[in-house]
């Protein structure tokens, strides 16, 4: 021994950069929560249809798992913190525009999907993009601490995301989800000049693309590294994706269960769920 002591681990949140990070990601995630769960219940209005549900669902969350690898790519070769933001940022246009669409009740289950693509896409550069970014915000001995706070923060949008979403969308309407979640997703763009930059390698910025098709390689290639995938993919199905259908479909089962025992006429819309099965 060298009589050299370990240094002590510290708290993340003394540097006052990783709380404005940590606060920025954290009302990133609630906006992604919102905006899962008022998908969800959109697409349930629209058709009627389980399926469906589960389609959408699928569509978003499979994006967001495959690319991720695209943000670790865009995280080594750009600054990060500029990319996480400008992420953020269109992900908040495209929710708006859907918010809008739906206010102007102009939207298709065609559109719905294709929007809904476009979203997991970003929710999975997003993740990646911050994964990169927040250690270089506190020093090495912090870098446990930061880990447990910004998955802790990842969690509490898991809560917090889906009650404001199902409280707004009661107390306003479906559009007045997908504007908050827009706006919770604008917040890393407006916290991005207070944040430092993420120093890269230009050596390395004019071979993104070969790094990109090297990573895909080197996973086909390595058995695990093709199983920890498969098992991520179906993480963000499961917990992303058919999971969050569960609350608006048994709450919208349960409103029809309620209309179909009364002896009044039933609207298309209260119709069972089992009709989308029949081509009803």
């Amino acid at each position: 021994m060298d009589g050299t002591a370990a240094p002590s681990s510290a708290s993340a949140l003394s540097s006052p950069a990783f709380r404005k990070y940590l606060c920025g990601n954290l009302v990133a995630y609630i906006g992604f929560r919102m905006q899962s769960m008022a998908l969800a219940i959109l697409v349930f209005r629209t058709t009627g249809c389980a399926l469906d549900l589960g389609i959408v669902s699928a569509i978003a969350a499979v994006p967001a798992a495959l690319f991720t690898i695209l943000g670790g790519v865009l995280a080594d070769r750009c600054d990060t913190r500029l990319v996480w933001a400008a992420n953020a940022g269109i992900s908040a246009a495209v929710v708006g525009l859907l918010g809008w669409m739906v206010f102007n009740d102009t939207v298709s289950i065609g559109q719905t999907y294709a929007l809904a693509a476009i979203m997991g896409v970003a929710a999975g550069v997003h993740a990646s993009l911050g994964q990169a970014y927040f250690p270089s915000l506190v020093p090495e001995n912090a870098l446990k601490s930061g880990v447990t706070f910004n998955t802790m923060s990842i969690s509490m949008s898991s809560i917090i995301g889906p009650t404001v979403a199902g409280l707004v969308i009661a107390a306003v309407d479906l559009h007045a989800a997908f504007a908050l979640a827009a706006l919770c997703w604008s917040m890393p763009v407006l916290i991005v000049s207070a944040l430092p930059a993420r120093n890269t390698d230009p050596l390395k910025r004019s071979r993104t693309l070969d790094d990109f098709r090297f990573g895909l390689d080197f996973i086909l290639q390595n058995r695990l590294f093709l199983v920890l995938v498969t098992l991520s993919v179906a993480n963000y199905l499961l917990v992303f994706g058919w999971l969050h259908t569960c609350r608006p479909l048994s709450t919208s089962s349960a409103a029809a269960s309620t209309k179909w025992a009364t002896p009044s006429p039933q609207p298309a819309s209260a119709q069972p769920l089992a009709s989308c099965w029949r081509g009803a």
